[in-house]
């Protein structure tokens, strides 16, 4: 009787662990599609304000974050969605981008 009440008990926990991991996953994955969202939003929405090359990394990695979404891979989305926002908010610029390659 013990042992079977260890067994319900182990799988009782198990299954609320893992309850905490998708609320956890579901959070992170919300993040990288709102990420995702409000830069390509910023992106469509900037013009001459921002130089041609950030531009266009910041729309190559929201293009790669995306990949990794579909994946659900999502710290890699989120750190290309952090440095997306990194391009266009011109703390990285062109000339500082072709060194970090």
């Amino acid at each position: 009787m013990k042992t079977s009440l260890k067994i319900i008990f182990t799988l009782l926990a198990v299954s609320g662990l893992s309850g905490c991991n998708t609320m956890k996953t579901n959070d992170v994955a919300s993040a990288c599609e709102q990420g995702i969202q409000r830069l390509n939003t910023h992106l469509n929405a900037q013009s001459l304000a921002v130089h041609q090359t950030n531009i266009s990394r910041a729309n190559a990695l929201l293009n790669a974050a995306q990949v990794q979404q579909q994946f659900a891979e999502y710290p890699g989305c989120l750190e290309k969605v952090k440095r997306a926002q990194d391009y266009l908010s011109g703390r990285q610029t062109a000339i500082i981008s072709r060194l970090s390659i």
